[in-house]
């Protein structure tokens, strides 16, 4: 198991498709900042530097993936780290984490597959933890719900150790 982190980053799931050759299974990305962090159909994610959780972990084994158990096993994780807060919320089809209409998190699953072999999976993750403005896009963070500020050295830390026991 291998954590690399970033200050500024364009993108940690890309990081890791470029890399996987290299890398080992269970590499975890974490950032700051993402300048092109992305959701599902290409959609922007946009977070606030040094405010949220980012990270992309690699799965190389075969055992590990099966991609929709992991992706449900990902949001249960999320939303008992939301419970811990007492934040309530809901899983919205194909990929989302909402509280009260607004979405606090968000997991994206990409593969490479070569004549009917997977190559590698690579699950990346977004959740809001400090961000409190969101411009147009109806969104919540954890602060927000709380408001309460997060370290988020510490809660990215323990995010990973958990992350581990699931993948």
């Amino acid at each position: 198991m291998k954590h690399i982190h970033f200050d500024i980053i364009d993108s940690t799931n890309k990081y890791l498709k470029e890399n996987y050759k290299t890398l080992e299974h269970l590499t975890i990305v974490t950032a700051n900042y993402q300048t092109h962090g992305r959701g599902q159909f290409d959609r922007i994610w946009d977070s606030n530097q040094g405010e949220n959780l980012i990270c992309s972990i690699l799965l190389k084994e075969k055992s590990s993936f099966d991609s929709i158990k992991t992706k449900l096993n990902i949001v249960k994780y999320i939303k008992s780290i939301l419970q811990t807060y007492n934040i309530q919320s809901s899983f919205k089809i194909p990929n989302d984490i909402y509280v009260k209409e607004r979405k606090i998190a968000g997991i994206l699953i990409e593969s490479e597959v070569i004549q009917d072999d997977i190559q590698y999976v690579v699950i990346g993750i977004g959740l809001n933890v400090n961000q409190r403005i969101f411009g147009n896009y109806p969104a919540t963070s954890i602060a927000s719900e709380t408001t309460k500020e997060i370290d988020l050295v510490q809660f990215t830390n323990k995010f990973i150790q958990g992350l581990y026991k699931l993948v």
